[in-house]
């Protein structure tokens, strides 16, 4: 007996991308310190002096002349603080009443979870940023901030264009 089968043809596409080396992160674990603050210059001045974020390259391949940076961390929980990083530790204790605000140097704010504009590394290698503490409207309402030693905490995702 003989059978007959069908034979049918299946075309695989296969797709990726070569890669060359990127750049290398000098500076991998950036401290922004902001020394001691006072409740009073916060409530008053609804922020506290912005401090430079700087993050520097090395070994970079001629063509990367580009990139955009994403800051990963949890945002602030106050309605008028949203896209701020928030402040480390429980909500019930930890000190309160502001986050942290990261901005391009022009003072255009970069919010954390996005993405930003893409930065030209070409020539200085490197990516120039401000942070600084942003006081909540509860808190200035409120007259209210609670004090302590504070931490925001962010990781950073460097996309080469």
């Amino acid at each position: 007996m003989t059978y007959a089968a069908d034979i049918t043809q299946t075309v695989i596409h296969i797709h990726g991308t070569i890669l060359g080396p990127t750049c290398t992160i000098k500076n991998k674990d950036l401290l922004v310190k902001f020394g001691t603050l006072t409740n009073k210059d916060l409530l008053f001045n609804q922020r506290s002096p912005s401090q430079d974020v700087i993050i520097e390259f090395s070994d970079c391949q001629i063509d990367d002349n580009s990139a955009a940076i994403t800051f990963m961390g949890e945002e602030s929980f106050y309605s008028d603080l949203q896209g701020l990083l928030a402040i480390d530790g429980d909500v019930a204790s930890a000190p309160a009443g502001f986050a942290i605000r990261l901005t391009y140097l022009d003072g255009t704010p970069l919010p954390v979870n996005q993405e930003s504009t893409t930065f030209n590394i070409e020539n200085n290698r490197s990516i120039h940023l401000k942070a600084f503490v942003q006081t909540s409207q509860d808190a200035i309402n409120s007259r209210k901030i609670r004090l302590g030693e504070f931490y925001a905490t962010a990781n950073f995702l460097v996309e080469y264009q």
